[in-house]
């Protein structure tokens, strides 16, 4: 993998033990009631049933091997043989042999290390395993699961799916082409919903089971094929009633399970609802509007109608007849088939000293790992894809995930967070050496590669590509994202950031370091993609040393305070960096009353305490009166080329920023814009433009807008 930024950091399999103190810590916690939340799959390379003789070479070879380790060990293989062989249970039966097998002291720890080793082939679940206090206490002592290579060894949420064909007469009732199937839910073990789950802005949802193919994902059935539609007409009456351009919605009046997704109203929030009656006049949402309304122009699409499975590969869910209608391929076989059952792969909660590496994970309908409240949690080598939500979730206290790479996401990549916001203590979740490329296939804004919150966190030397909205979004203090490649995000949405945070002044504390971003943003929108966006007065970020190419804007900071640009390099931007100062206006509007969520937050932080004002001394230098107004922002020594304006200021922020050091450049090569950069590389690409750049006066580079 490549790599830019920072050099990598090493990471011992043997991680740091807790102690008992902080392990009591997190059991005397209330336990959580809710529960059950690379393409390098395919479903040849393992068969589920194994040969006799490999099962007894697997065996032996424990059997040896279980002589010079001195831990507990238990084998782990698919459940078809598991059953066969009593040396080896099934990793769905794992919680409850920790419980009833493992070694404990008179406290009830973990008196010895554990090994829990996975073989080859598909380790299927119905449901999530999940592995609590109840199964581990550590005491000292490490559980390792380990597999054979994430391609080796993959644990899946999806059970096969036969299909049938259709009595002609069904076939024509229902308005299907010739040449698709059923798949019936109820003979899969799967609880046939009563209606798809929408998805809407902000809300989080269970994702339903989706259908796959020798390892990859099918789409469900849509108009248009790719791209969008556009809405012609609205009538806001009793409801909000619409008309497509270039679709005959009346085609659509008898579809049981008829779906429309859309940016109904901004280029940042995307939803996918249940339609409501379709009549002459259009397509009336009744009981379940979208937030914002519907504006005429705005994109849409239908989904999972009947009548538009038309490519093969495409299917749509029938409630009526409980079935999944799908187009095969031609010469498919009806057995390549999945349907996504299980909600999580496996989930730890409130555990400590675990180990998880070389384990694939696919086609989960929601998390395929989560942790809860973990401390001294090590993931390697762990490869996830065709999460319908997102692919993995760390919380806790030393979570950390290595060479871990995240693909083809309903939402989310990778959610980390840990930290206490009253104390600022830090969490130390870290995401490092990963990759998470296609996410946000289903919900889509605000669906990151990368999510981070709490305090002191970190996603380091990760290369993230190809989504939809954001590729970081972070919310906290004191993170680190640093020697990252991020390339082709904000492709589907507009008004938003790579890198991005927002609509907080306490949040202070994190430094975005040595980052290489490339090629951001959608044709044609009407804002613009920011390479680094520090939307809504966010205040107190540190932006040093990266490297922006090809964004609308390379720094966006909207009416903030004390931020910091230095030392970073623009290259092929509209506006190198721009400033405004949003929270002025809004004061000047609304007075006392202004930045009423903003406010909330500072008091449910304290962050006139001494937590705050001592770590954060800018954050109330001019007293509380001065929060909400730009100000005490610094840019410095930041190199820019090809971009139409190094600084925009729109008034009345023009003093707002005290602009240092300013170079103008001239263009560089192809290969210096394609290419992933060393930290090295980083600094001779630096000197090339400064040997051949002129410095200008802050006035020379500014253009000041109304």
């Amino acid at each position: 993998m490549a790599t830019c930024g920072i050099k990598m950091t090493r990471f011992s399999t043997r991680h740091s033990v807790a102690s008992n103190e902080d392990a009591a810590q997190i059991e005397n916690t209330t336990m959580r009631t809710s529960m059950p939340n690379p393409s390098y799959i395919n479903a040849g390379l393992a068969s589920e049933l194994r040969k006799a003789a490999s099962i007894a070479i697997f065996a032996s070879v424990l059997a040896t091997a279980s002589k010079a380790w001195s831990a507990q060990e238990i084998c782990i293989t698919p459940e078809p043989v598991a059953t066969a062989l009593s040396a080896c249970i099934p990793l769905s039966a794992l919680p409850d042999w920790l419980r009833k097998n493992v070694k404990r002291d008179a406290q009830g720890h973990a008196s010895e290390d554990v090994l829990v080793r996975l073989g080859e082939g598909l380790h299927r679940l119905a449901s999530p395993i999940v592995i609590d206090a109840t199964a581990w206490r550590s005491g000292g002592r490490q559980l390792t699961i380990e597999g054979l290579g994430a391609s080796k060894t993959v644990v899946s949420g999806a059970v096969t799916a036969p299909t049938a064909t259709l009595p002609e007469g069904d076939r024509a009732n229902k308005k299907l082409q010739q040449g698709v199937v059923g798949i019936s839910l109820k003979n899969l073990g799967i609880t046939p919903p009563e209606k798809l789950s929408e998805y809407r802005f902000g809300k989080s949802v269970l994702p339903d089971f989706e259908l796959f193919s020798n390892g990859n994902r099918l789409p469900r059935s849509r108009w248009p094929n790719t791209g969008f539609g556009a809405v012609a007409t609205v009538e806001e009456l009793g409801g909000v009633r619409f008309t497509v351009r270039g679709q005959d919605v009346r085609r659509y009046a008898t579809e049981p399970a008829l779906m429309l997704g859309g940016y109904f109203a901004h280029d940042w929030a995307d939803e996918t609802l249940r339609a409501g009656a379709i009549d002459v006049s259009g397509v009336r949402f009744l009981q379940n509007l979208p937030s914002y309304g519907v504006k005429i122009g705005q994109r849409v699409w239908f989904e999972n109608a009947l009548s538009d499975i038309d490519t093969p590969g495409e299917w749509a869910y029938d409630p009526e007849s409980q079935s999944i209608y799908v187009l095969p391929e031609a010469n498919q076989a009806s057995t390549n088939f999945e349907v996504s059952k299980s909600l999580e792969g496996i989930v730890f909660n409130k555990v400590w000293n675990v180990l998880v590496k070389d384990i694939g994970f696919t086609s989960f309908r929601d998390n395929a790992i989560r942790v809860d409240e973990g401390l001294d949690i090590a993931l390697k080598g762990i490869h996830i894809r065709n999460s319908g939500g997102v692919g993995i979730r760390l919380n806790g206290r030393n979570v950390v995930a290595n060479d871990l790479s995240v693909a083809d996401t309903g939402a989310g990549g990778v959610s980390i967070s840990g930290g206490n916001r009253i104390t600022l203590s830090p969490g130390r979740v870290a995401v490092r050496n990963c990759t998470v490329e296609r996410v946000g296939r289903l919900s889509k804004s605000y669906k990151v590669a990368v999510g981070i919150a709490g305090v002191g966190n970190e996603v380091s030397n990760c290369r993230l590509s190809d989504g939809p909205h954001a590729a970081i979004l972070f919310h906290g203090n004191d993170h680190l994202i640093e020697g990252n490649l991020i390339e082709r995000f904000v492709l589907e949405t507009d008004d938003a950031g790579a890198i991005y945070t927002g609509q907080d002044w306490t949040e202070r504390g994190t430094i975005i370091r040595g980052n290489f971003l490339r090629n951001l943003g959608m044709p044609k929108s009407k804002y613009g993609a920011n390479a680094i966006y520090l939307d809504d007065q966010a205040s107190g970020i540190i932006v040093k040393e990266n490297l922006i190419i090809n964004s609308h804007r390379g720094v966006m900071i909207g009416g903030g305070r004390d931020n910091k640009v230095e030392g970073n390099v623009f290259l092929g931007c509209s506006d190198g960096i721009y400033l405004d100062s949003r929270g002025t206006r809004e004061i000047e509007l609304r007075g006392a009353l202004a930045n009423p969520s903003l406010r909330k937050s500072f008091i449910d932080v304290n962050g006139a305490g001494p937590e705050y004002t001592a770590r954060y001394p800018d954050l109330l230098a001019n007293g509380t009166q001065a929060l909400g107004h730009a100000g005490n922002n610094v840019a410095n020594d930041n190199i820019f080329t090809e971009c139409i304006t190094s600084y925009t200021i729109k008034q009345p922020a023009q003093g707002a920023i005290k602009i240092g050091t300013t170079y103008i450049a001239q263009p560089i090569g192809l290969e210096d814009r394609t290419k992933s950069l060393t930290p090295q590389e980083f600094l001779l690409l630096r000197a090339k433009l400064t040997s051949s750049s002129e410095s200008v006066t802050p006035r020379e580079a500014t253009k000041d807008i109304p």
